[in-house]
């Protein structure tokens, strides 16, 4: 009696991890933001959605040293 010819067999496909979507924060918390060259706070303010004011008092800084920021600065965003 013949053999039974094996059926062919999938080759399974690696599953696609999900691309992690980063949270939002939470009401309330603080993020970090590192001075990067060309930034002003302004500019840094409009990507995070908050004022220049709220930038100056949340680092406790003078409107003047706004235009003192060095590149690698730690900044935290309200």
């Amino acid at each position: 009696t013949p053999e039974p010819t094996p059926l062919p067999t999938a080759t399974p496909e690696p599953t696609p991890l999900p691309t992690a979507t980063p949270a939002a924060a939470p009401q309330g918390a603080q993020r970090r933001y590192v001075v990067q060259p060309g930034d002003t706070l302004r500019l840094i303010a409009e990507r995070n959605g908050v004022s220049v004011e709220a930038l100056l008092r949340a680092n406790n800084l003078t409107p003047a040293a706004a235009d003192t920021l060095r590149v690698g600065q730690e900044l935290i965003i309200p």
